[in-house]
């Protein structure tokens, strides 16, 4: 058996013919996806996977902060990742041409927060 980890990621694919019932959470519980625009951009990113990726999406639910999908592929991990991290860029993309200027203060200050939390943990 042999095991893929997706890099920075909690996902462990170990039998790619088997379904894997998956969460992606934004960061710190930011509601972003309670915006109709920015939950599109996830189910158009899972319609790509399905159509393009060759992945199977036997199904999803998207809430506030998170979604869940179960979904099935050869090469998972690295199809999850690249598509979460085109995701995350299409959705700062849009927040910047919609001007939604308070969410994105929140993400960078949450992504520095991390940072310095993960520059804290590696000096120890």
């Amino acid at each position: 058996m042999k095991e893929r980890i997706m890099g920075r990621s909690r996902y462990k694919i170990y039998e790619e013919h088997y379904p894997y019932f998956i969460t992606s959470t934004i960061k710190d519980g930011l509601p972003l996806l309670s915006k109709p625009e920015l939950a599109h951009i996830v189910f158009e990113s899972l319609t790509f996977l399905q159509a393009e990726r060759k992945v199977i999406v036997y199904g999803y639910v998207i809430m506030t902060n998170h979604f869940h999908a179960i979904v099935k592929g050869e090469d998972l991990a690295k199809k999850l990742r690249l598509t979460k991290s085109f995701m995350a860029r299409r959705m700062v993309d849009m927040m910047n041409r919609n001007g939604n200027n308070k969410l994105l203060s929140q993400i960078a200050f949450r992504k520095l927060r991390h940072k310095i939390k993960g520059a804290e943990v590696a000096k120890t």
